[in-house]
Protein backbone atom coordinates (compact mmCIF):
# COMPACT_ATOMS: atom_id res chain seq x y z
CA UNK A 1 0.00 0.00 0.00
CA UNK A 2 3.32 2.08 -0.59
CA UNK A 3 1.72 4.00 -3.19
CA UNK A 4 -1.49 4.80 -1.64
CA UNK A 5 -0.06 8.30 0.11
CA UNK A 6 1.94 9.16 -3.27
CA UNK A 7 -1.41 8.70 -5.18
CA UNK A 8 -3.13 11.01 -2.50
CA UNK A 9 -0.19 13.86 -3.26
CA UNK A 10 -0.74 12.92 -6.91
CA UNK A 11 -4.78 13.66 -6.60
CA UNK A 12 -4.17 16.82 -3.93
CA UNK A 13 -1.79 18.04 -7.00
CA UNK A 14 -3.85 17.08 -9.67
CA UNK A 15 -6.86 18.88 -8.00
CA UNK A 16 -5.15 22.07 -7.79
CA UNK A 17 -3.84 22.55 -10.80
CA UNK A 18 -7.77 21.79 -12.09
CA UNK A 19 -9.06 23.87 -9.75
CA UNK A 20 -6.95 26.74 -10.90
CA UNK A 21 -8.09 25.94 -14.40
CA UNK A 22 -11.92 26.12 -13.51
CA UNK A 23 -10.95 29.58 -12.26
CA UNK A 24 -9.20 30.63 -14.96
CA UNK A 25 -11.48 28.99 -17.10
CA UNK A 26 -14.62 30.60 -15.80
CA UNK A 27 -13.50 33.80 -15.77
CA UNK A 28 -12.47 33.69 -19.45
CA UNK A 29 -15.65 32.12 -20.21
CA UNK A 30 -17.53 34.70 -18.35
CA UNK A 31 -15.94 37.30 -20.04
CA UNK A 32 -16.69 35.61 -23.27
CA UNK A 33 -20.49 34.80 -22.84
CA UNK A 34 -21.22 38.48 -21.98
CA UNK A 35 -19.66 39.59 -25.50
CA UNK A 36 -21.20 37.05 -27.40
CA UNK A 37 -24.48 37.36 -25.69
CA UNK A 38 -24.19 41.32 -26.61
CA UNK A 39 -23.02 40.23 -30.15
CA UNK A 40 -25.74 37.28 -30.85
CA UNK A 41 -29.45 37.33 -30.33
CA UNK A 42 -31.04 34.62 -28.46
CA UNK A 43 -32.27 32.60 -31.84
CA UNK A 44 -28.49 31.96 -32.62
CA UNK A 45 -27.58 30.48 -29.53
CA UNK A 46 -30.84 28.71 -29.69
CA UNK A 47 -29.96 27.14 -33.02
CA UNK A 48 -26.32 26.16 -31.58
CA UNK A 49 -27.70 24.50 -29.09
CA UNK A 50 -30.02 22.46 -31.08
CA UNK A 51 -27.09 21.55 -33.67
CA UNK A 52 -24.76 20.67 -30.47
CA UNK A 53 -27.03 18.56 -28.66
CA UNK A 54 -26.92 15.84 -32.14
CA UNK A 55 -23.32 16.14 -32.07
CA UNK A 56 -22.32 15.58 -28.66
CA UNK A 57 -24.42 12.39 -28.26
CA UNK A 58 -22.86 11.25 -31.96
CA UNK A 59 -19.86 12.65 -30.74
CA UNK A 60 -19.65 9.93 -27.54
CA UNK A 61 -20.12 7.58 -30.25
CA UNK A 62 -16.53 8.29 -31.69
CA UNK A 63 -14.66 7.32 -28.19
CA UNK A 64 -16.98 4.62 -27.39
CA UNK A 65 -15.84 4.55 -24.01
CA UNK A 66 -12.19 3.75 -25.22
CA UNK A 67 -10.82 6.36 -23.06
CA UNK A 68 -12.18 5.35 -19.85
CA UNK A 69 -11.18 1.55 -20.22
CA UNK A 70 -7.33 3.02 -20.94
CA UNK A 71 -7.47 4.96 -17.75
CA UNK A 72 -9.59 2.60 -15.62
CA UNK A 73 -6.83 -0.57 -17.01
CA UNK A 74 -4.04 -1.23 -14.11
CA UNK A 75 -2.24 -1.80 -17.63
CA UNK A 76 -2.04 -1.04 -21.27
CA UNK A 77 0.50 -2.82 -23.49
CA UNK A 78 1.09 -0.81 -26.67
CA UNK A 79 -0.63 -2.71 -29.33
CA UNK A 80 -4.09 -1.65 -27.04
CA UNK A 81 -2.22 1.95 -27.84
CA UNK A 82 -2.78 0.94 -31.48
CA UNK A 83 -5.84 -0.51 -31.81
CA UNK A 84 -7.79 2.02 -29.72
CA UNK A 85 -6.16 4.45 -32.48
CA UNK A 86 -7.59 3.11 -35.00
CA UNK A 87 -10.98 1.78 -33.74
CA UNK A 88 -11.26 5.51 -32.43
CA UNK A 89 -10.79 6.39 -36.40
CA UNK A 90 -12.94 4.32 -37.62
CA UNK A 91 -15.73 5.42 -35.58
CA UNK A 92 -15.07 9.09 -36.21
CA UNK A 93 -16.04 7.91 -40.19
CA UNK A 94 -18.95 6.22 -39.41
CA UNK A 95 -19.89 9.48 -37.16
CA UNK A 96 -19.57 12.04 -39.72
CA UNK A 97 -21.96 10.37 -42.20
CA UNK A 98 -24.42 9.56 -39.10
CA UNK A 99 -24.40 13.14 -38.35
CA UNK A 100 -24.89 14.10 -41.99
CA UNK A 101 -27.73 11.57 -42.21
CA UNK A 102 -29.46 13.15 -38.69
CA UNK A 103 -28.77 16.68 -39.88
CA UNK A 104 -30.86 16.16 -43.21
CA UNK A 105 -33.80 14.31 -42.09
CA UNK A 106 -34.24 16.73 -38.80
CA UNK A 107 -33.43 19.64 -40.55
CA UNK A 108 -37.69 19.66 -40.95
CA UNK A 109 -38.23 19.90 -36.51
CA UNK A 110 -35.91 23.24 -36.69
CA UNK A 111 -37.35 26.34 -38.99
CA UNK A 112 -33.62 27.25 -39.28
CA UNK A 113 -31.56 26.99 -42.55
CA UNK A 114 -28.11 27.50 -40.23
CA UNK A 115 -28.86 23.89 -38.43
CA UNK A 116 -27.50 21.28 -41.19
CA UNK A 117 -24.81 23.92 -42.04
CA UNK A 118 -23.52 23.83 -38.25
CA UNK A 119 -24.04 20.00 -37.97
CA UNK A 120 -21.73 19.17 -40.57
CA UNK A 121 -18.89 21.49 -40.03
CA UNK A 122 -19.53 19.80 -36.24
CA UNK A 123 -17.91 16.69 -38.07
CA UNK A 124 -14.37 18.37 -38.47
CA UNK A 125 -13.71 17.61 -34.56
CA UNK A 126 -14.43 14.34 -34.51
CA UNK A 127 -11.49 13.82 -36.74
CA UNK A 128 -9.05 14.83 -33.73
CA UNK A 129 -11.02 13.07 -31.10
CA UNK A 130 -8.53 10.09 -31.77
CA UNK A 131 -5.53 12.11 -31.12
CA UNK A 132 -6.91 13.63 -27.86
CA UNK A 133 -7.85 10.51 -26.30
CA UNK A 134 -4.85 8.65 -26.59
CA UNK A 135 -2.00 11.10 -26.06
CA UNK A 136 -4.29 12.75 -23.07
CA UNK A 137 -5.21 9.57 -21.50
CA UNK A 138 -1.01 8.79 -21.25
CA UNK A 139 -0.79 11.89 -19.58
CA UNK A 140 -4.16 11.70 -17.39
CA UNK A 141 -2.57 7.97 -16.53
CA UNK A 142 0.54 9.51 -14.63
CA UNK A 143 -1.89 11.97 -13.35
CA UNK A 144 0.22 14.93 -15.38
CA UNK A 145 -2.62 17.18 -14.67
CA UNK A 146 -0.24 20.47 -15.00
CA UNK A 147 0.59 19.89 -18.54
CA UNK A 148 -2.91 18.77 -19.39
CA UNK A 149 -4.53 22.60 -17.57
CA UNK A 150 -1.56 24.10 -19.36
CA UNK A 151 -2.87 23.35 -22.69
CA UNK A 152 -6.63 23.38 -22.28
CA UNK A 153 -5.77 27.00 -20.72
CA UNK A 154 -4.09 27.81 -24.41
CA UNK A 155 -6.94 26.16 -25.99
CA UNK A 156 -9.57 28.21 -24.06
CA UNK A 157 -7.91 31.47 -25.03
CA UNK A 158 -7.54 30.47 -28.52
CA UNK A 159 -11.08 29.38 -28.93
CA UNK A 160 -12.39 32.43 -27.19
CA UNK A 161 -10.22 34.96 -29.53
CA UNK A 162 -11.66 33.29 -33.04
CA UNK A 163 -15.39 33.04 -31.24
CA UNK A 164 -15.51 36.71 -30.32
CA UNK A 165 -13.73 37.78 -33.75
CA UNK A 166 -16.39 35.53 -35.67
CA UNK A 167 -19.04 36.93 -33.92
CA UNK A 168 -17.54 40.43 -34.57
CA UNK A 169 -17.60 40.23 -38.32
CA UNK A 170 -21.17 38.72 -38.00
CA UNK A 171 -20.67 34.58 -38.40
CA UNK A 172 -23.65 34.30 -36.01
CA UNK A 173 -23.70 31.01 -34.31
CA UNK A 174 -20.93 29.74 -36.54
CA UNK A 175 -18.60 31.30 -34.73
CA UNK A 176 -18.93 29.92 -31.67
CA UNK A 177 -18.33 26.34 -33.68
CA UNK A 178 -15.32 27.68 -35.92
CA UNK A 179 -13.43 28.94 -32.47
CA UNK A 180 -13.98 25.47 -31.01
CA UNK A 181 -12.47 23.65 -34.27
CA UNK A 182 -9.64 26.03 -34.30
CA UNK A 183 -9.47 25.74 -30.13
CA UNK A 184 -9.51 21.97 -30.87
CA UNK A 185 -6.29 22.02 -33.28
CA UNK A 186 -4.74 23.80 -30.77
CA UNK A 187 -5.02 21.68 -28.11
CA UNK A 188 -4.32 18.51 -30.52
CA UNK A 189 -1.50 19.71 -31.35
CA UNK A 190 -0.02 20.41 -27.85
CA UNK A 191 -0.89 17.51 -26.63
CA UNK A 192 1.18 15.81 -29.38
CA UNK A 193 4.38 17.88 -28.25
CA UNK A 194 3.68 17.04 -24.93
CA UNK A 195 3.37 13.30 -24.68
CA UNK A 196 4.63 12.72 -28.33
CA UNK A 197 3.05 9.19 -29.19
CA UNK A 198 2.52 8.33 -32.69
CA UNK A 199 0.56 5.49 -34.16
CA UNK A 200 1.48 2.90 -35.74
CA UNK A 201 -0.49 0.67 -38.73
CA UNK A 202 -1.33 -1.97 -36.46
CA UNK A 203 -4.84 -3.22 -35.12
CA UNK A 204 -5.55 -6.18 -33.39
CA UNK A 205 -9.12 -7.29 -32.19
CA UNK A 206 -7.85 -9.61 -29.57
CA UNK A 207 -5.78 -6.51 -27.75
CA UNK A 208 -9.56 -4.49 -27.72
CA UNK A 209 -11.65 -7.08 -26.37
CA UNK A 210 -10.46 -6.46 -22.60
CA UNK A 211 -11.47 -2.54 -23.07
CA UNK A 212 -14.74 -3.28 -25.03
CA UNK A 213 -15.54 -5.72 -21.61
CA UNK A 214 -15.72 -2.74 -19.53
CA UNK A 215 -15.66 0.16 -22.14
CA UNK A 216 -19.02 -0.49 -23.69
CA UNK A 217 -21.56 -0.77 -20.64
CA UNK A 218 -19.62 2.44 -19.15
CA UNK A 219 -19.84 4.27 -23.08
CA UNK A 220 -23.61 3.57 -22.93
CA UNK A 221 -24.42 5.01 -19.50
CA UNK A 222 -22.73 7.67 -20.91
CA UNK A 223 -24.61 7.50 -24.33
CA UNK A 224 -27.66 7.53 -22.12
CA UNK A 225 -26.43 10.66 -19.81
CA UNK A 226 -25.80 12.79 -22.53
CA UNK A 227 -28.67 12.18 -24.19
CA UNK A 228 -30.85 13.02 -21.02
CA UNK A 229 -29.36 16.35 -20.82
CA UNK A 230 -29.92 16.89 -24.28
CA UNK A 231 -33.03 16.07 -25.05
CA UNK A 232 -34.41 19.08 -23.31
CA UNK A 233 -33.00 20.73 -26.01
CA UNK A 234 -33.98 18.91 -28.75
CA UNK A 235 -37.52 19.00 -27.39
CA UNK A 236 -37.70 23.04 -26.69
CA UNK A 237 -36.32 23.51 -30.22
CA UNK A 238 -38.77 21.78 -32.02
CA UNK A 239 -41.64 22.81 -30.01
CA UNK A 240 -41.24 26.50 -29.17
CA UNK A 241 -38.74 27.59 -31.60
CA UNK A 242 -35.07 28.84 -31.58
CA UNK A 243 -35.74 31.93 -29.54
CA UNK A 244 -37.09 30.03 -26.27
CA UNK A 245 -34.34 27.57 -26.57
CA UNK A 246 -31.42 30.21 -26.34
CA UNK A 247 -33.48 31.42 -23.02
CA UNK A 248 -33.91 27.98 -21.44
CA UNK A 249 -30.20 27.15 -22.36
CA UNK A 250 -28.76 30.19 -21.05
CA UNK A 251 -30.78 29.53 -17.83
CA UNK A 252 -29.69 25.70 -17.90
CA UNK A 253 -25.92 26.96 -18.52
CA UNK A 254 -25.69 29.01 -16.09
CA UNK A 255 -27.47 27.24 -13.12
CA UNK A 256 -24.81 24.31 -13.89
CA UNK A 257 -22.07 26.80 -14.68
CA UNK A 258 -20.34 26.18 -10.97
CA UNK A 259 -20.38 22.92 -11.76
CA UNK A 260 -18.95 22.71 -14.79
CA UNK A 261 -16.14 24.68 -14.28
CA UNK A 262 -15.23 22.58 -10.66
CA UNK A 263 -17.18 19.66 -10.89
CA UNK A 264 -16.88 18.52 -14.29
CA UNK A 265 -13.20 19.17 -14.66
CA UNK A 266 -12.51 17.14 -11.93
CA UNK A 267 -14.52 14.19 -12.96
CA UNK A 268 -11.80 12.51 -14.62
CA UNK A 269 -9.16 13.12 -11.92
CA UNK A 270 -11.54 11.21 -9.44
CA UNK A 271 -12.22 8.40 -11.58
CA UNK A 272 -8.52 7.44 -12.37
CA UNK A 273 -7.33 8.02 -8.81
CA UNK A 274 -10.78 6.07 -7.27
CA UNK A 275 -10.21 3.38 -10.03
CA UNK A 276 -6.09 3.15 -8.83
CA UNK A 277 -7.22 1.93 -5.88
CA UNK A 278 -10.86 0.01 -6.10
CA UNK A 279 -9.49 -2.76 -4.42
CA UNK A 280 -9.03 -1.40 -1.44
CA UNK A 281 -13.21 -0.11 -0.68
CA UNK A 282 -12.54 1.26 2.69
CA UNK A 283 -9.31 3.76 0.99
CA UNK A 284 -12.01 4.56 -1.31
CA UNK A 285 -14.85 5.60 0.44
CA UNK A 286 -12.58 7.87 2.74
CA UNK A 287 -10.94 9.22 -0.70
CA UNK A 288 -14.37 9.90 -2.24
CA UNK A 289 -15.76 11.12 1.46
CA UNK A 290 -12.57 13.92 0.84
CA UNK A 291 -13.85 14.40 -2.83
CA UNK A 292 -17.45 14.98 -2.18
CA UNK A 293 -16.54 17.33 0.89
CA UNK A 294 -13.70 19.32 -1.14
CA UNK A 295 -16.36 20.03 -4.02
CA UNK A 296 -19.69 20.50 -1.68
CA UNK A 297 -17.51 23.61 -0.21
CA UNK A 298 -16.14 25.05 -3.48
CA UNK A 299 -19.50 24.89 -5.17
CA UNK A 300 -22.60 25.55 -2.58
CA UNK A 301 -21.74 29.41 -2.38
CA UNK A 302 -21.25 29.87 -6.01
CA UNK A 303 -24.57 28.22 -6.54
CA UNK A 304 -25.71 30.36 -3.04
CA UNK A 305 -24.86 33.15 -4.78
CA UNK A 306 -26.05 33.31 -7.86
CA UNK A 307 -29.80 32.15 -6.79
CA UNK A 308 -29.86 35.38 -4.53
CA UNK A 309 -27.88 37.62 -7.99
CA UNK A 310 -29.65 36.66 -10.45
CA UNK A 311 -31.53 39.11 -11.62
CA UNK A 312 -28.60 41.53 -11.62
CA UNK A 313 -26.32 39.15 -12.50
CA UNK A 314 -28.52 38.82 -16.16
CA UNK A 315 -29.23 42.35 -16.49
CA UNK A 316 -26.36 43.71 -15.80
CA UNK A 317 -23.68 41.16 -18.32
CA UNK A 318 -26.39 39.66 -20.61
CA UNK A 319 -28.74 42.49 -21.07
CA UNK A 320 -32.60 43.19 -21.31
CA UNK A 321 -33.23 40.55 -24.00
CA UNK A 322 -32.14 37.72 -21.56
CA UNK A 323 -34.09 38.84 -18.44
CA UNK A 324 -36.99 36.22 -19.47
CA UNK A 325 -33.63 33.43 -18.19
CA UNK A 326 -34.03 34.69 -14.56
CA UNK A 327 -36.41 32.78 -13.30
CA UNK A 328 -35.78 29.29 -14.93
CA UNK A 329 -32.42 29.87 -13.94
CA UNK A 330 -33.21 30.58 -10.27
CA UNK A 331 -35.61 27.36 -10.31
CA UNK A 332 -33.13 24.86 -11.81
CA UNK A 333 -30.03 26.09 -8.98
CA UNK A 334 -32.20 23.82 -6.76
CA UNK A 335 -31.62 20.91 -8.91
CA UNK A 336 -27.40 22.02 -9.00
CA UNK A 337 -27.26 21.32 -5.31
CA UNK A 338 -28.40 17.85 -5.91
CA UNK A 339 -26.84 17.13 -9.35
CA UNK A 340 -23.39 18.06 -7.94
CA UNK A 341 -23.76 14.87 -5.64
CA UNK A 342 -25.00 12.46 -7.88
CA UNK A 343 -22.20 13.49 -10.36
CA UNK A 344 -19.74 12.08 -7.93
CA UNK A 345 -21.56 9.27 -7.15
CA UNK A 346 -21.29 8.45 -10.73
CA UNK A 347 -17.73 8.61 -10.37
CA UNK A 348 -17.38 5.98 -7.57
CA UNK A 349 -20.10 3.91 -9.39
CA UNK A 350 -17.67 3.56 -12.25
CA UNK A 351 -14.59 3.80 -10.75
CA UNK A 352 -16.06 0.29 -8.99
CA UNK A 353 -17.26 -1.44 -12.14
CA UNK A 354 -20.89 -0.62 -11.34
CA UNK A 355 -21.53 0.54 -15.07
CA UNK A 356 -24.41 -2.60 -15.13
CA UNK A 357 -26.28 -1.21 -12.11
CA UNK A 358 -25.75 2.42 -13.36
CA UNK A 359 -27.96 1.99 -17.12
CA UNK A 360 -31.09 1.25 -15.74
CA UNK A 361 -30.93 4.63 -13.41
CA UNK A 362 -29.45 6.39 -16.91
CA UNK A 363 -32.66 5.08 -18.72
CA UNK A 364 -34.99 6.32 -15.68
CA UNK A 365 -32.85 9.51 -16.69
CA UNK A 366 -33.78 10.11 -20.00
CA UNK A 367 -37.49 9.19 -19.38
CA UNK A 368 -37.48 11.54 -16.12
CA UNK A 369 -36.24 14.43 -18.57
CA UNK A 370 -38.28 14.16 -21.13
CA UNK A 371 -41.70 14.07 -19.01
CA UNK A 372 -40.11 16.96 -17.29
CA UNK A 373 -39.70 18.58 -20.70
CA UNK A 374 -43.57 17.61 -21.72
CA UNK A 375 -45.14 18.61 -18.59
CA UNK A 376 -43.75 21.41 -17.62
CA UNK A 377 -43.60 22.74 -20.99
CA UNK A 378 -47.86 23.85 -20.26
CA UNK A 379 -46.14 26.50 -18.00
CA UNK A 380 -43.53 27.66 -20.16
CA UNK A 381 -40.62 28.07 -19.77
CA UNK A 382 -40.17 27.93 -16.03
CA UNK A 383 -42.43 24.95 -15.72
CA UNK A 384 -39.68 22.86 -17.69
CA UNK A 385 -37.36 24.47 -15.26
CA UNK A 386 -39.38 22.83 -12.17
CA UNK A 387 -39.58 19.73 -13.89
CA UNK A 388 -35.97 19.95 -14.42
CA UNK A 389 -34.69 20.47 -11.04
CA UNK A 390 -37.26 17.84 -9.51
CA UNK A 391 -35.42 15.47 -11.86
CA UNK A 392 -32.12 16.28 -10.64
CA UNK A 393 -33.58 15.52 -7.02
CA UNK A 394 -34.62 12.20 -8.20
CA UNK A 395 -31.27 11.05 -9.67
CA UNK A 396 -29.62 12.01 -6.48
CA UNK A 397 -32.02 9.23 -4.97
CA UNK A 398 -31.81 6.63 -7.73
CA UNK A 399 -27.97 7.01 -7.56
CA UNK A 400 -27.50 7.10 -4.12
CA UNK A 401 -30.04 3.47 -3.81
CA UNK A 402 -28.11 2.06 -6.41
CA UNK A 403 -24.66 2.69 -4.68
CA UNK A 404 -26.29 1.39 -1.85
CA UNK A 405 -27.33 -1.93 -2.89
CA UNK A 406 -23.68 -2.47 -4.30
CA UNK A 407 -20.90 -4.15 -2.67
CA UNK A 408 -20.05 -0.33 -1.40
CA UNK A 409 -22.97 -0.02 0.44
CA UNK A 410 -22.76 3.46 1.04
CA UNK A 411 -26.01 5.60 2.62
CA UNK A 412 -27.25 8.74 3.57
CA UNK A 413 -24.62 8.96 6.45
CA UNK A 414 -21.67 8.99 4.11
CA UNK A 415 -22.77 11.83 2.25
CA UNK A 416 -24.65 14.20 5.12
CA UNK A 417 -21.17 13.44 6.78
CA UNK A 418 -19.48 14.63 3.40
CA UNK A 419 -21.61 17.10 2.41
CA UNK A 420 -22.77 19.01 5.94
CA UNK A 421 -20.36 21.33 6.50
CA UNK A 422 -20.92 23.04 3.20
CA UNK A 423 -24.85 22.83 3.82
CA UNK A 424 -24.59 24.07 7.16
CA UNK A 425 -22.53 27.28 5.97
CA UNK A 426 -25.05 27.65 3.00
CA UNK A 427 -27.95 27.55 5.54
CA UNK A 428 -26.21 30.41 7.36
CA UNK A 429 -25.68 32.33 4.36
CA UNK A 430 -28.47 32.15 2.68
CA UNK A 431 -30.75 33.68 6.13
CA UNK A 432 -28.17 35.93 6.26
CA UNK A 433 -28.70 36.69 2.40
CA UNK A 434 -32.29 37.05 2.87
CA UNK A 435 -32.13 39.40 5.95
CA UNK A 436 -29.93 41.42 3.68
CA UNK A 437 -32.57 41.76 0.38
CA UNK A 438 -35.61 42.05 2.26
CA UNK A 439 -33.75 45.59 3.68
CA UNK A 440 -32.41 46.58 0.36
CA UNK A 441 -35.85 45.35 -1.15
CA UNK A 442 -37.59 48.87 -0.16
CA UNK A 443 -34.82 50.98 -1.87
CA UNK A 444 -33.22 48.97 -4.20
CA UNK A 445 -34.44 46.80 -7.30
CA UNK A 446 -32.83 43.43 -7.74
CA UNK A 447 -31.47 44.02 -10.49
CA UNK A 448 -29.77 46.96 -9.29
CA UNK A 449 -25.62 46.98 -8.64
CA UNK A 450 -25.69 48.09 -5.02
CA UNK A 451 -28.22 44.83 -4.52
CA UNK A 452 -26.18 42.71 -6.55
CA UNK A 453 -23.01 43.41 -4.32
CA UNK A 454 -24.22 44.04 -0.94
CA UNK A 455 -26.16 41.07 -1.33
CA UNK A 456 -23.31 38.97 -2.74
CA UNK A 457 -20.74 39.89 -0.22
CA UNK A 458 -23.21 39.40 2.59
CA UNK A 459 -23.66 35.66 2.12
CA UNK A 460 -20.36 34.85 0.77
CA UNK A 461 -18.71 36.89 4.14
CA UNK A 462 -20.83 34.59 6.05
CA UNK A 463 -20.13 31.74 4.44
CA UNK A 464 -16.33 31.76 4.93
CA UNK A 465 -16.73 32.67 8.35
CA UNK A 466 -19.28 29.64 9.14
CA UNK A 467 -17.40 26.86 7.41
CA UNK A 468 -13.90 28.20 8.89
CA UNK A 469 -15.81 28.13 12.79
CA UNK A 470 -16.73 24.43 11.65
CA UNK A 471 -13.51 23.84 10.43
CA UNK A 472 -11.85 24.30 13.58
CA UNK A 473 -14.84 22.71 15.51
CA UNK A 474 -14.76 19.26 14.16
CA UNK A 475 -11.11 18.85 13.72
CA UNK A 476 -11.72 14.91 14.10
CA UNK A 477 -13.26 15.42 10.74
CA UNK A 478 -10.88 13.73 8.08
CA UNK A 479 -12.94 14.53 4.83
CA UNK A 480 -13.62 18.50 6.19
CA UNK A 481 -9.53 18.80 7.62
CA UNK A 482 -8.06 17.57 4.32
CA UNK A 483 -10.62 20.30 2.26
CA UNK A 484 -9.36 22.84 4.90
CA UNK A 485 -5.66 21.54 3.73
CA UNK A 486 -6.45 21.41 -0.14
CA UNK A 487 -7.56 25.27 0.05
CA UNK A 488 -5.04 26.45 2.50
CA UNK A 489 -2.09 24.94 -0.76
CA UNK A 490 -4.60 26.38 -3.39
CA UNK A 491 -3.85 29.91 -1.62
CA UNK A 492 -0.30 29.40 -1.29
CA UNK A 493 0.29 28.30 -4.66
CA UNK A 494 -1.70 31.38 -6.03
CA UNK A 495 0.52 33.55 -3.56
CA UNK A 496 3.65 32.09 -4.50
CA UNK A 497 3.31 32.33 -8.45
CA UNK A 498 1.92 36.08 -7.80
CA UNK A 499 5.19 36.90 -5.86
CA UNK A 500 7.96 34.89 -8.28
CA UNK A 501 9.48 36.59 -11.04
CA UNK A 502 8.05 36.25 -14.44
CA UNK A 503 11.19 34.31 -15.87
CA UNK A 504 10.55 31.67 -13.14
CA UNK A 505 7.09 31.20 -13.32
CA UNK A 506 7.73 29.68 -16.99
CA UNK A 507 8.18 26.63 -16.95
CA UNK A 508 8.06 23.32 -19.23
CA UNK A 509 5.23 21.20 -19.08
CA UNK A 510 6.99 18.28 -20.83
CA UNK A 511 6.90 15.42 -18.76
CA UNK A 512 10.07 13.35 -18.20
CA UNK A 513 9.99 10.12 -20.19
CA UNK A 514 10.63 7.93 -17.38
CA UNK A 515 7.64 8.71 -16.05
CA UNK A 516 5.52 6.02 -16.99
CA UNK A 517 2.47 4.69 -19.51
CA UNK A 518 0.89 7.95 -20.86
CA UNK A 519 -4.33 9.89 -21.23
CA UNK A 520 -7.99 12.08 -23.30
CA UNK A 521 -8.49 15.90 -23.22
CA UNK A 522 -12.01 17.27 -23.55
CA UNK A 523 -11.32 19.54 -27.13
CA UNK A 524 -13.30 22.66 -26.70
CA UNK A 525 -16.18 21.63 -29.20
CA UNK A 526 -16.79 18.92 -26.87
CA UNK A 527 -16.61 21.45 -23.82
CA UNK A 528 -19.48 23.64 -25.89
Amino acid sequence: MAEIPDLGKKMRAGALWIYALGWIDTVVQFGCGIVLARLLDPADFGVFAAATSYSAIVLAQVRFGIHSSLIQSKSVEDDQWNSAFWFIFLMASFCTIAMIIIALLSSRLYNDSRYVWLMMLVCLNYFMIPFQTINGTMLRRKLVYNAISHIQIIALLVTTAFSIAGACVGMGPFSVVVGGIVGSIVSTALLYRVAPWRPRLAFSWESLKPLFRYGWRLHFNNSLNSLAYRVDNMIIGATNGMAELGIYNRAFSLSRMPLEQVVSRLYELFFTGLSRIQDDLRYSILMYRKILCAMSSAVFPLLLGLLFVADGYVYHLYGTRWMASVLPLKIMIVGSFAHLISTTLGALADAQALVAKETPVQMLNVAMTILAVTVGSRWGLSGIAAGIAAKDLMLLFLMKNMVRRSHVGIGWGVLVGAVYPAALSTAFAAAGGWEAAVCLGGRFRPESLVFMVTVGGVIFVIYATSWLLIVKIHRENTPLQATALLFREAARAVASRLKAPAGRQARDIRPQRNEGAPTKMPSPAEED
